[in-house]
């Protein structure tokens, strides 16, 4: 399987993203549902070009931290390292819940962009407060699914 060469600026990069996702969850966990994303998010593998070293990239790093995410998100586009990152989560999972996407990440981020733009006019027109809205629709979906009932389940919220 591909392992990608990396500079070794990679190492200190990686370590702090091991220690924020450690603390991250550590702190957060129960509170909400904690959600990782990584839109490019490689092979899983890199291989430090000035040591040739071996090292965890971004997305198993936060799927190995000791307290995990609900939900990792997990999106690479080159099919090569696509197919290396697959394989390496079903190894490092250890029963966590994710998904991998093959899709390209800037495409989807235009759509998302389109979407917000068309959202932000029609927010405008009605003269509705966007901040305030999400804030109470989270408030509301908060009541209606609570953690300790809804984490992990794809119940209807009337039969939790």
């Amino acid at each position: 399987m591909i392992i990608p060469e990396v500079g070794n600026w990679s190492d200190h990069k990686y370590a702090l993203l091991a220690n924020y996702c450690g603390i991250f969850t550590g702190g957060m966990q129960g509170k909400w549902n904690l959600v990782y994303i990584d839109l490019f998010a490689g092979a899983g593998y890199a291989r430090i070009r000035e040591t040739g070293s071996i090292t965890r990239t971004s997305a198993l790093l936060a799927l190995t931290t000791k307290k995990p995410y609900d939900v990792y998100l997990i999106n690479e586009l080159d099919s090569e390292r696509y197919s290396a990152l697959v394989q390496r989560c079903q190894r490092h999972a250890d029963g966590r819940s994710y998904k991998t996407f093959n899709l390209d990440a800037n495409a989807g981020a235009e759509e998302i962009a389109d979407v917000a733009i068309l959202l932000t006019y029609l927010a405008h027109d009605l003269n509705v407060d966007m901040e305030e809205a999400v804030r109470r629709k989270l408030v509301k979906n908060a009541a209606k699914y609570p953690v300790e009932k809804a984490r992990g389940v794809a119940t209807k919220w009337d039969r939790l």
